[in-house]
């Protein structure tokens, strides 16, 4: 089974390909979730290993290695889902006019009222008393 037939990302619209790209670019994705991921598809891939009569009754051969084909066509995926969103971004960013580039600093707080540019860790709260 070819996991972009299942999951393909031209049908996802532009408000789940925005969650999916938050998902994926998130520390918890590549920090935790993908190496808990690929640990679990080896623990799999050792119990299937083990030959005994136990093993095989508790969890047979198919159902292991239809979770291995799950997890690593989903890991498959995301990888696949995280290189194209990471493209698009770029390419979305180059064509961006002067004008729409100031638009998208402005809404990301990288812009103050002096219309100077500032790195998100310099900014400070505005004080409220004027």
């Amino acid at each position: 089974m070819d996991p972009n037939n299942l999951f393909d990302l031209s049908k996802l619209n532009d408000d789940e390909l925005g969650q999916l790209e938050f998902l994926l670019l998130s520390p918890a994705w590549r920090g935790f979730l993908m190496r808990y991921l690929s640990l679990t598809i080896r623990g799999i891939e050792r119990m299937m290993k083990d030959r005994t009569e136990n093993r095989k009754k508790m969890y047979n051969d198919d159902f292991l290695a239809g979770q291995c084909v799950a997890l690593e066509s989903f890991v498959a995926f995301c990888e696949a889902a995280e290189q194209n969103i990471s493209m698009a971004r770029v390419a979305d960013t180059q064509r961006l006019t002067p004008n729409q580039e100031y638009d998208r600093l402005r809404a990301t707080g990288f812009i103050r009222h002096s219309g100077q540019v500032q790195r998100a860790e310099d900014l400070t709260p505005l004080d409220e008393d004027y």
